[in-house]
């Protein structure tokens, strides 16, 4: 019997028993996966050229189901495969972390950047409070010194900016209303200066009258800058403010 014989010969029998070829073929590679390996490297290694256009002809063949596969899978295993991407963003952050502290500032300096991302971060902390607070605890525990330094220096800041004439009892009004409003709306309030303690332009005092409750993300995003537009005391009405645009510095018993 001649070779093209037996391939004809053994393409019928396959045909006439296609499952149970299958079956056959699935259970010896369960049980000879090193092997099978093995020789599928060994073959790819020999027609790299000619399986690389095979490969690259299928997906193009195949792309919309590929996607709408990945898309499917993706849905399925949510959680694993955003597990799987912060995996490999700190391990590719690792391997060289100032590159990428580099890349991250030349991003923020764009244009419109980094107000878009404060939106962003804002967003995703009303989404996942409860995330945001343990990221938080573990910053802090990570960054015990500088966390505990950087309390001290606002705490001495606190201090000297304090004067005698302040209400002690609406300050402590204020700060008992902003733990309230965290505890009822689940998102963290915080007392803010209105003028910054340390502005760069000009600083305010640890009074009731410079006191505020804003959001602590609205207080990070504030930072130590004083925007001075809309920011009237209780009863004033709009323009009574000096713009701290003007030529010369509003001073603080003009404003309070």
């Amino acid at each position: 019997m001649s070779s093209d014989e037996e391939k004809a010969r053994a393409r019928a029998y396959y045909y006439a028993n296609r499952e149970r070829c299958l079956e056959r073929g699935r259970a010896w590679r369960a049980a000879n996966k090193e092997k099978v390996k093995t020789n599928n490297a060994s073959y790819h290694a020999a027609n790299r050229e000619r399986e690389n256009a095979r490969s690259r002809a299928w997906k193009e063949e195949n792309r919309e189901a590929m996607n709408a596969r990945r898309r499917d899978a993706y849905t399925t295993n949510i959680e694993q495969e955003r597990a799987y991407a912060r995996s490999k963003k700190k391990a590719k952050y690792a391997q060289n972390p100032q590159k990428y502290r580099n890349l991250a500032r030349l991003e923020r300096a764009k244009p419109g950047v980094k107000e878009r991302q404060a939106r962003a971060s804002k967003l995703w902390t009303e989404r996942n409070p409860d995330r945001r607070k343990a990221a938080a605890r573990r910053w802090y525990q990570r960054h015990l010194r500088h966390a505990r330094l950087q309390l001290a220096i606002a705490q001495a800041t606190r201090r000297r900016r304090y004067v005698l004439w302040a209400d002690v009892e609406a300050i402590a009004e204020l700060y008992a209303s902003a733990a309230l409003l965290t505890q009822t709306t689940g998102r963290s309030h915080v007392v803010d200066h209105i003028i910054p303690l340390k502005g760069r332009t000009v600083s305010g005092l640890h009074v009731e009258t410079n006191l505020r409750i804003i959001e602590r993300s609205e207080n990070a995003r504030k930072s130590n800058k004083w925007e001075s537009s809309g920011w009237e005391r209780p009863g004033a009405s709009p323009g009574d403010m000096p713009s701290a645009s003007g030529k010369a510095r509003p001073l603080q018993r003009d404003l309070f």
